[in-house]
């Protein structure tokens, strides 16, 4: 397909942090796209494998190519200096060990303008070229008789995703809604996902595998849960309760997925013999917790598998 400039300019961000055996592959899937009018903000992360290397490859072969280099910040505030740098109607975040179908923008894109969406989901595969064992389908989501056009339809109908990998949006959203990732933490996505998602109904989503994830040891992916885990769930969860309350939402499946990530901290906490952490950070921010948690939801939280059906009721 013969894309003309008349079409609208995707942004495409692309952390870079020590991935030189993966790299390539990932920028080639983007490069290589049967749409043509992309801007690829690649960021060297501080990188101290080849991984600079190789995007200076791409940068001096292809004027798509915008190459940043920068001192080690964390995926968080790498993808919002990609934000800041970005000058397409449309933004996708990829990470860069994984890579995207060849026709993904051709397909997405003209959905996106005919519909006058401002997030377009789309599903994903899992794959590995190292032997890991893994669920390949894990980020199948299959379409509902309900239209998916909400995050509260999305959790309703269990097809909620909070990866940023999984969903293009529409560039002035984030700008008149100042979506920013929280930085220094883990599970970054959940909180800027659940914002975003919460601020428009123009969405939708679609069965085309779109997005493949890789499994490869020493991912983010596939470490071992420690402290940072809690903190980072425990910092989501006081991030959209407060959200919440500052935009006034009211709505019961809204608050029992923000009150979700209190639980994931305190099993987490439990199981990791870190329950200073939940007792000294409770105390700090008890009001707010008071509001998002209730006996019913400290029960449900050393029964885990009695939590999601606790929680719906």
């Amino acid at each position: 397909m013969n894309i003309s400039e008349n079409l609208p300019l995707v942004s495409v961000i692309i952390p870079v942090y020590n991935v030189e055996d993966y790299l390539s592959e990932c920028i080639e899937s983007v490069l290589n796209q049967s749409y043509e009018n992309l801007e690829v903000i690649v960021i060297n992360d501080g990188s101290t494998d080849n991984s600079g290397g190789i995007i200076n490859k791409y940068r001096d072969s292809d004027e798509r190519i915008v190459a940043i280099v920068q001192t080690n910040k964390g995926i968080a505030e790498t993808r919002n200096v990609g934000i800041d740098h970005a000058t397409g109607e449309y933004i996708y975040f990829l990470d860069s060990d994984d890579k995207i179908a060849l026709n993904m923008f051709e397909v997405l894109i003209p959905q996106m303008q005919s519909k006058n969406l401002e997030i377009i989901h789309f599903n994903a595969e899992a794959f590995s070229d190292e032997g890991l064992s893994f669920d390949k389908t894990q980020y199948i989501r299959k379409e509902r008789e309900q239209d998916l056009n909400s995050l509260k339809a999305f959790l309703e109908t269990e097809q909620y995703s909070c990866s940023v990998c999984l969903y293009i949006t529409k560039r002035k959203l984030l700008l008149s809604n100042k979506q920013r990732f929280l930085t220094g933490i883990l599970h970054e996505d959940e909180d800027y996902t659940f914002r975003l998602m919460a601020s428009t109904n123009k969405q939708m989503f679609t069965e085309d595998v779109m997005f493949y994830r890789r499994y490869r040891e020493g991912s983010i992916m596939t470490l071992s849960r420690s402290l940072r885990n809690i903190q980072g769930y425990y910092k989501v969860f006081t991030s959209l309760a407060n959200f919440y309350e500052t935009k006034k939402i009211n709505d019961k499946r809204l608050k029992s997925h923000v009150t979700m990530f209190f639980l994931h901290s305190l099993r987490l906490a439990i199981q990791l013999n870190q329950l200073h952490f939940i007792h000294r950070n409770t105390i700090n921010d008890f009001k707010i917790v008071c509001k998002f948690v209730k006996k019913k939801h400290i029960i449900c939280a050393l029964m885990p598998r009695v939590l999601a059906s606790k929680l719906s009721k």
